[in-house]
């Protein structure tokens, strides 16, 4: 187990690289202009839509396969009925990107410089197909952590991102910012498909014996609350697709630069937590300990705090110096440099409440019926960082990311605020009553 875990966030970490020379490439082929705000815009409500699934798969219906295991044919046969069933929401959501990609090309400006960028449309529709890909190659690889196969599962995981580096720096020349969506395709087609042959060998036969429409049906009646609860981790990318081309060229891209750094930086704060703190808060709220799970709160907390803050000085004090350092080459040039520090640093609060948040939710998910308050505040921070952006449109994307860190400020305080509350009354609760 122990082996594991340590190759586990070695491959974790090893993403978070990859992703970063990703960024790097992106950087020096197209800047920080139009190509990569029309890429930024393309994916960004497809991203939104598999966020949203993929966080449930993992929140919510794994741990569902894992509670059958001790009967090997329930088992199968749950697992292959729940996959049927995302793959036919798959299907659907490839069908639905057809209109919903004319909506969301409908939502820019008139004068948006990406309504005339020659690959708008066809990079919107591999959107959708990286989308539908994604959400199947979540489940199948989720399904591997289910099985105990953590390092295939976490393996699996990287190719989308081999797949953006190998045709971006081969076919860029050729086909341009279209390359870096392709590859996203093919890595996770790929990864979907190796994770599906290497459950072939977990179940003792590929086809069910009986159908569990009524016990997957009782799952997804629950999605809703999740996907809702989830989704103030992904919604930012429809946001951002909306104002950033009302704020003017590049502003998107200095986003999408400045977001995905934070999102690499503050995996590296946030794995551990996640990995050893998580499974503890569980443990403790089943006991019924009020005391002693809001004692262990409060310190988790001001881990994850501690942490962050670490993290997000060097990119508050020395933003110019270090997006210079990684990305100032080629198509990258002084005025992008400048755009994108300006956007890190004011970003970086954000940052901070984002990754407590992180956290946060993720113990109030070891709370039982805290999935409506959950969905509750998954729902506010979208509705605040729209607002904010409404406000601060006008100050480009410094503006924007001024919203994004008074939208996460707001709901890191009410999100605490009510973890220790369910915690502590909610816990006492369930105590007293045992007793």
């Amino acid at each position: 187990m122990l082996r594991s875990s340590i190759v586990v966030t070695f491959i974790t970490l090893l993403g978070s690289a990859l992703g970063f020379i990703v960024q790097l490439i992106l950087a020096h082929r197209f800047g920080a202009g139009t190509d990569v705000d029309t890429y930024l815009f393309a994916i960004s409500w497809p991203t939104f839509v598999a966020g949203m699934v993929s966080a449930f798969l993992s929140y919510v219906a794994i741990p569902e396969l894992v509670s059958r295991e001790r009967n090997a044919d329930i088992q199968r046969d749950y697992f292959m009925t729940s996959l049927a069933v995302i793959g036919g929401f798959s299907i659907l959501i490839l069908i639905a990107g057809i209109g919903l990609g004319s909506l969301q090309l409908a939502s820019l400006p008139a004068d948006s410089v990406i309504r005339e960028h020659p690959a708008r449309n066809s990079l919107v529709r591999l959107g959708w197909l990286i989308c539908a890909s994604q959400i199947v190659q979540a489940y199948l690889l989720s399904t591997l952590h289910a099985r105990r196969r953590h390092i295939s599962s976490a393996t699996l995981g990287l190719l989308p991102y081999v797949g953006m580096i190998c045709l971006t720096a081969t076919l860029s020349s050729q086909i341009g910012v279209t390359s870096i969506a392709l590859g996203m395709l093919l890595g996770s087609v790929a990864a979907a498909l190796l994770a599906g042959a290497c459950l072939r060998g977990q179940f003792t036969d590929n086809a069910p014996r009986r159908w569990l429409w009524r016990d997957v049906r009782t799952l997804f009646a629950t999605a809703p609350y999740a996907a809702v609860a989830l989704s103030c981790f992904s919604i930012y990318a429809v946001v951002d697709a909306y104002w950033a081309p009302r704020a003017g060229e590049g502003v998107l891209a200095s986003l999408g630069y400045a977001q995905r750094l934070i999102i690499a930086i503050g995996n590296l704060a946030v794995a551990g937590p996640s990995a050893i703190l998580v499974p503890r808060i569980t443990d403790l709220a089943r006991h019924g300990d009020p005391a002693a799970l809001r004692s262990f709160l409060r310190k988790t907390v001001l881990i994850v705090a501690a942490a962050a803050t670490v993290f997000a000085l060097p990119l508050a004090v020395l933003p110019d110096l270090l997006v210079r350092l990684m990305f100032a080459r080629g198509n990258f040039n002084a005025h992008d440099v400048a755009n994108v520090a300006s956007t890190l640093a004011h970003m970086t609060p954000g940052m901070v409440c984002m990754l407590i948040s992180v956290i946060s939710l993720r113990a109030l998910f070891c709370l039982p019926g805290a999935e409506k308050v959950a969905a509750v505040l998954g729902a506010a921070w979208g509705v605040l960082y729209f607002a904010a952006s409404a406000l601060w449109m006008h100050g480009g994307a410094t503006g924007l990311a001024n919203a994004y860190s008074v939208a996460w400020m707001m709901i890191c305080a009410a999100m605490v605020t009510i973890l220790f509350k369910k915690a502590g009354g909610d816990a006492h609760g369930r105590a007293t009553a045992s007793v």
